[in-house]
């Protein structure tokens, strides 16, 4: 086995064709007919690269179309598109590609189901869905996994963290479409936390993470989801939203406590 690893590549299509000259040409069926050969991985950086422009084409269309519908305000769509953007690297930190790309895909699939029941069938509507459901979602989740991590070795953990994200993110995607036009009633409310239940038990099993947790605590989907409700707050101030504004207010009141709280526990279990 040592051997496999001290041969060049020319010794092992020799060994592969018999002793005899290789063909000219890519001999991709000669090299991997020797059991075991190593293969060399991507390279970490070449995959990072490959994510950041993968996500970056396929979210800046989505921006794209946003930004030309006169329906939304101005700057809207670049917005939500960044914050997606930073959420889906955050998560590529923990999951790997597919992983992410699927929990993404099943949880806009809700979205648009929602937001067509809603009313908000319009192309402008279905796109910002898009953006504000997986972003929002996923956002919430981390805060909400961050604000219950001192009771994360309980049997209820789990089951905490779901309901958890499902309050969250139907409030705050129904703070985003009232103050992007998109007014949501009670019963309107009450199918958005429907919908996020269905979204997040659909995309858990891809959101699984398998790398071991570190000690310290990870502050930045918690601080994602701050900043997404510190901007809701100027937004709906902005555009006379005083009722939106006051419920991201409070929210951010409420996050920013629940999160100095869990830093000091934290400490005090390292000390």
């Amino acid at each position: 086995m040592l051997t496999l690893f001290t041969q060049s590549a020319q010794d092992r299509r020799l060994i592969a064709s018999g002793g005899q000259k290789p063909r000219s040409g890519v001999l991709w069926s000669d090299f991997m007919a020797i059991p075991g050969a190593p293969l060399k991985p991507i390279p970490h950086f070449v995959r990072w690269v490959g994510r950041i422009l993968g996500w970056t084409g396929s979210i800046g269309l989505v921006a794209i179309g946003v930004s030309t519908e006169d329906m939304t305000p101005r700057g809207a769509g670049w917005f939500l598109g960044g914050f997606t953007l930073a959420i889906a690297l955050e998560t590529h930190r923990w999951l790997p590609t597919q992983n992410t790309v699927a929990a993404a895909g099943l949880i806009s699939l809700v979205g648009s189901i929602m937001a067509t029941l809603l009313g908000f069938g319009s192309p402008a509507a279905l796109k910002l869905n898009l953006l504000i459901w997986f972003s929002h979602l996923l956002a919430s989740r981390g805060l909400t996994r961050y604000l219950l991590r001192p009771w994360r070795s309980r049997s209820g953990y789990g089951v905490g963290v779901l309901i958890g994200t499902t309050v969250l993110s139907g409030v705050s995607i129904g703070l985003s479409l009232a103050i992007l036009g998109l007014p949501i009633s009670m019963p309107g409310l009450g199918l958005l936390w429907v919908g996020a239940g269905i979204a997040l038990l659909s995309a858990s099993v891809w959101l699984l993470v398998k790398k071991p947790i570190p000690e310290v605590p990870n502050l930045f989907p918690a601080g994602l989801w701050l900043i997404l409700t510190l901007t809701q707050l100027m937004a709906g101030v902005a555009t006379g939203h005083s009722i939106e504004a006051a419920w991201a207010g409070t929210l951010a009141l409420a996050a920013t406590l629940g999160i100095y709280r869990t830093l000091r526990t934290g400490r005090r279990q390292i000390h």
